[in-house]
């Protein structure tokens, strides 16, 4: 898939293994890079299933990948008019391109 961005410094601490381990600690930066190169390997968001979820209706979705240590990777459509699916949700079987949006602690309900 085609991995974008949300901002400069949300791309360093994903791609930069030194700066991830500084920001988010050993364990976090060690599943985030297998995460990044788990979505970069895939061929759509619904090859990302194992430690994903999906929240937000048709009007916003984000996909939310497990990372460790209660943190997660959360991913947006980057399409210019993301593929959605008759009843107006995204159809994550169509996306191929995400953009990281941010990285951070998993709500707790």
């Amino acid at each position: 898939m085609d991995l974008a961005f949300e901002d400069e410094q949300l791309r360093t601490i994903c791609i930069k293994r030194g700066r991830a381990l500084a920001v988010l600690g050993p364990d976090v930066a060690h599943e985030l890079n297998k995460r990044i190169a788990d979505v970069r390997a895939a061929e759509t968001a619904l090859d990302l299933l194992v430690g994903t979820r999906v929240v937000g209706d048709g009007g916003y979705e984000a996909m939310h990948v497990s990372l460790a240590n209660g943190f997660e990777l959360i991913l947006v459509g980057n399409h210019i008019q993301n593929p959605t699916t008759a009843s107006g949700k995204i159809d994550w079987g169509k996306v191929v391109r995400v953009k990281v949006l941010e990285i951070s602690r998993m709500a707790t309900e």
